[in-house]
């Protein structure tokens, strides 16, 4: 089955710090790629769901998508919230497989090409922005995607870049003026809350396990810490004992604010101050060990800082634009089929 537009999906889950169990946003309760919809039989995975241009796309390959963006935004919300969305994400994963068919299609008819160094690029930005090849590898596990496999999404996603360049134009860079009138008409952008720097080990405790498998995973947890406070290396001891991906970075989570973590965790680590080590917090994820690296007040982001931010942010609105308007275009032109109800 093709695996469709995993890039976006992949490059949201890498920039919310590869997904570690202690995260809001983070690796999500089951890791099936339908995000949990009952598996389809493989009569009903072949039937169409939509047809473009004569293409057809699947019901397994709408189920697929709707799993990626569920996994997307699965540690954001409660169970309940995710099931009322259900309508929605599958029709979100429709129209996402319909744009990229329509996208890829205008592609090969423009005879666009792409190097394939700039592929490399683009993989190992992603490589390193996860944390390492290992972290990286665990993602993609994790997704159900192959490297060869996330090459053809890249070079399609750059691919698809040139056709935007091609069609939208130079739309210039937003000037001095554009930029600082946006700092000052949107000052609740730029109130930095306030923010821990945390590390942590994870003792990772599978749904639905059983009450042997929870005890020692908290009888592990418990001897790890007894290590830390007997002077082992937290870093050291999370780089071999986590089930988080941020074992490769010795554990460490990085800054985060209110609202990225589960409450259990957050609660823990705002409560502590710097140097200190918490005891066993559980929560949906399994046991964590957490330490607290530094934290920061809440304040306000000065103009220079955020200069370069709103710059880009600018730029990427008008090439969201660029590509709203050519999709637009694209499925008025296009023939969209669906099945009988």
């Amino acid at each position: 089955m093709r695996k469709l537009l995993v890039l976006g999906v992949l490059i949201a889950a890498v920039a919310l710090m590869a997904g570690c169990g202690g995260e809001e946003s983070g690796q999500a309760e089951s890791t099936s790629t339908t995000g949990g919809r009952a598996a389809l039989s493989p009569a009903e995975g072949g039937k169409m769901a939509v047809k473009v241009n004569g293409t057809t796309i699947t019901e397994a390959e709408v189920a697929e998508e709707e799993g990626r963006l569920t996994m997307a935004m699965g540690g954001r919300m409660d169970p309940q919230q995710l099931e009322s969305m259900k309508p929605m994400i599958r029709e979100q994963a429709t129209n996402n497989l319909i744009n990229r068919t329509l996208l890829a299609e205008a592609v090969k008819e423009e005879g666009i090409e792409v190097t394939s160094e700039e592929v490399d690029t683009r993989m190992a930005d992603l490589e390193m922005a996860a944390g390492g090849t290992e972290a990286f590898d665990n993602r993609l596990s994790m997704m159900g995607v192959s490297r060869d496999e996330l090459r053809e999404e890249i070079e399609l996603g750059v691919k698809i870049e040139r056709l935007m360049e091609e069609r939208a134009g130079d739309s210039g860079e937003p000037t001095e003026i554009e930029i600082k009138t946006f700092y000052d008409e949107n000052p609740a952008q730029f109130e930095k809350p306030e923010q821990v720097h945390a590390s942590h080990i994870l003792f990772m405790v599978e749904e639905g396990a059983t009450d042997e498998a929870r005890t020692e995973k908290r009888k592990e947890a418990e001897e790890v810490l007894a290590q830390i406070r007997s002077g082992g290396d937290f870093a050291a001891l999370a780089t071999a004992h986590s089930d988080c991906p941020s074992s490769s970075k010795g554990g460490d989570l990085g800054y985060f604010s209110r609202g990225q973590m589960v409450p259990p965790f957050e609660e823990a680590a705002f409560a502590m101050e710097p140097g200190e080590v918490s005891d066993i917090v559980e929560t949906r994820f399994g046991y964590h060990i957490i330490k607290v690296v530094d934290k920061a007040k809440a304040e306000k982001v000065p103009y220079d800082e955020a200069k370069s931010n709103i710059k880009q942010y600018l730029g990427g609105q008008d090439k969201q634009q660029a590509m709203t308007n050519v999709i637009e275009d694209l499925r008025a032109n296009a023939t969209i089929e669906y099945p009988e109800p």
